[in-house]
């Protein structure tokens, strides 16, 4: 799976991680590192794990990071969003189901339309690949 770090807590080598599924996030724990060897990702990085339930949460373990700084202002963006500054935001609180996120619609967007596939303006003939 797939996530963002919210949180690390490079000391005690933890971490909190926004899942690519928009589920419960997973919580990392690892060994607690010395100032020798810190762990290896930070608030904002993209990272690659893989999850299982336990302790009753989402525990992410074999985290690798696939890019650094991918989401610097996430974490802080998600403490600021409020019903006013994002009109999906009221609508996911009053939701039973609460698992996805609602995306932000820019004024003046049909989101009837906005998703729909574009068709390629050039079509390409058959190409013989044999020699």
């Amino acid at each position: 799976m797939y996530g963002a770090v919210l949180w690390a807590d490079r000391c005690s080598n933890r971490a909190l991680i926004w899942c690519e599924d928009h589920g419960e996030l997973a919580f990392f724990e690892g060994e607690p590192s010395d100032s020798t060897k810190a762990s290896k990702f930070e608030e904002g990085d993209f990272v690659a794990f893989k999850i299982r339930d336990g302790r009753g949460m989402r525990l992410a373990f074999e985290v690798e990071v696939v890019a650094t700084e991918e989401y610097p202002c996430l974490a802080a963006d998600l403490r600021c969003a409020t019903s006013d500054s994002d009109p999906g935001y009221a609508a996911a609180q009053d939701s039973e189901e609460r698992k996805v996120l609602p995306f932000p619609v820019q004024p003046g967007m049909d989101v009837r339309t906005a998703a729909q596939p574009q068709q390629p303006s050039v079509r390409l003939g058959k190409v013989n690949l044999s020699r």
